[in-house]
């Protein structure tokens, strides 16, 4: 099983060219979210976003993904892009936001992890540009049988607040709204550094250049 944190930040590496083409930001589903179809990686050379597909991925190591040649990755983005969807049951319950999505080794979307609980593609009726809408589970169920565990909160407060970043190196230098160094290019996040980016709203740009 793999999930979306583990191809996050990570680098895009090729075989023929030996080239980093990029970092992998986002992850792109096909419209009933049952499938993961691709990734969006952010090209900090050309400053520009591509798409990679999950057929072109010939492997997915600890620290950087490694596809055959950069050619494999094109500027046609048509998939959905992961989000933070908002979950409501059919009987009007909010589930919460959508934190993380959990598929198999051939991309088969096998878990969607949100606050009030986890859901499966099966348990989908709509979807639409921010929401989704599920069957309830019914009142009664025999322990151990069809019941979704509970989110883990430390994951979820990993994922939200950028917690993962801390150990990771920067890429950059990046500034604050004020043009003071949040952190210095090459040094490593900390907790206080990770601070400073949420203060001065730069998680993203920091997200962006951790390297690992």
């Amino acid at each position: 099983m793999a999930n979306t944190n583990d191809f996050l930040s990570k680098p895009v590496v090729t075989l023929d060219e030996g080239k980093n083409c990029g970092i992998i930001t986002n992850v792109l589903f096909d419209e009933k979210l049952a499938e993961a179809k691709g990734f969006t990686v952010f090209d900090r050379e050309a400053m520009k976003y591509l798409t990679l597909g999950t057929d072109k991925i010939k492997k997915c190591g600890s620290d950087a993904i490694i596809i055959q040649s950069e050619n494999d990755l094109t500027e046609n983005i048509d998939d959905v892009a992961k989000k933070h969807y908002d979950v409501y049951d059919t009987r009007g319950k909010h589930l919460g936001l959508v934190y993380e999505t959990e598929f198999d080794k051939n991309y088969k979307v096998k878990r969607i992890m949100c606050r009030g609980g986890n859901i499966t593609p099966k348990r989908i009726t709509a979807i639409s540009k921010d929401t989704i809408l599920v069957k309830p589970l019914p009142n009664i169920q025999k322990s151990g049988e069809n019941a979704e565990p509970p989110p883990d909160r430390q994951r979820v407060t990993s994922i939200r607040t950028g917690v993962f970043l801390i150990g990771r190196k920067c890429d950059k230098t990046v500034l604050d709204k004020n043009n003071e160094v949040i952190v210095r290019k090459d040094c490593t996040i900390t907790a206080e550094v990770l601070k400073k980016a949420r203060i001065n709203g730069k998680l993203l740009e920091l997200s962006l250049h951790a390297v690992r």
